[in-house]
């Protein structure tokens, strides 16, 4: 069973309310720990050095990419406060066109302040495999306090950052043009996408894979 996120990922939730019931009627519950596997994971502190009430997910980047795909959504970890931090997530379809919130491809912007859960799901259409998709997170309202609190994002296909001056290129939107590099986090396979044989893989610690573009030579960056 593949779900959005709709908990903390500490066994409650009302997925997890489903099968406690289920168990609780003598039924077994068997769950597959993954089809193909796969997809693209983020987690980190919020961080926001310009103050400018956007994430940086990386020092000085707060666009995040992907491979159009089906999401499990952004959370954070204000599950059990009396006023929980409200974040909201904004996608667009080309890079050129980030910012501009007359041409948004999709996003979220739940209430938490009213009572919303820590989340934000959402679903984008894709127009084929190598469809691009750009995303940032903004914080609507502080409300206990953005210190400490530790965000997730997960998606089943590809993560990207920028690093230098270009983004990786293949099409579906996606600039070509100088790339120093791309970083791909917590990814623990092989692609399945067009590209897959451009890269060479290194597993670096954390579980994190860090993948250098460019004639099949791979690194540390």
């Amino acid at each position: 069973m593949t779900r959005i996120y709709d908990g903390p990922g500490d066994g409650t939730g009302p997925s997890d309310d489903v099968i406690d019931h289920a168990t609780s009627k003598g039924i077994a519950w068997v769950n597959a720990a993954g089809n193909s596997g796969g997809g693209g994971y983020w987690r980190g502190e919020w961080t926001d050095a310009d103050a400018d009430n956007w994430l940086e997910f990386s020092a000085g980047d707060e666009v995040m990419g992907f491979l159009c795909g089906w999401a499990f959504g952004l959370r954070w970890d204000d599950w059990h406060v009396g006023n929980p931090t409200d974040y909201d997530i904004y996608i667009w379809d080309d890079i050129a066109d980030v910012g501009n919130f007359a041409a948004l491809k999709g996003g979220s912007e739940n209430l938490q302040t009213a009572g919303a859960p820590p989340v934000e799901n959402f679903s984008v259409g894709c127009s084929g495999d190598a469809d691009a998709d750009y995303l940032k997170v903004r914080l609507r309202d502080t409300g206990d306090g953005v210190s400490g609190d530790v965000l997730e994002l997960a998606i089943n296909s590809l993560l990207f950052l920028r690093l230098g001056i270009g983004f990786l290129p293949f099409g579906g939107g996606l600039r070509i043009g100088v790339v120093l590099g791309v970083v791909f986090r917590d990814l623990t396979h092989p692609l399945v996408h067009p590209l897959k044989d451009v890269f060479r893989w290194r597993v670096l610690d954390g579980g994190r894979v860090r993948r250098l573009l460019g004639l099949g030579v791979s690194g540390r960056v």
